[in-house]
């Protein structure tokens, strides 16, 4: 079986954009049936942090997740 692939890249400086990194990361989650949301631990630090489930979660499992 052909395994399914894509193929994922950006400038820099396209970190966050629209149709940028994140955004091709979320897409191809998404693609597989995975969902993807936020770190909310790292905001307002240079750094970028996702949970990454092959459930949905609720608010209150991502912030029992974060403790």
């Amino acid at each position: 079986m052909k395994p399914k692939v894509k193929f994922i890249s950006a400038d820099w400086k396209d970190i966050d954009n629209k149709g940028g990194l994140i955004e091709q990361f979320v897409k191809a989650f998404r693609s597989y049936g995975l969902h993807i949301y936020q770190d909310s631990e790292l905001e307002g630090t240079d750094m970028y942090g996702f949970i990454v489930s092959d459930q949905k979660l609720t608010k209150k499992q991502i912030k029992e997740l974060l403790k």
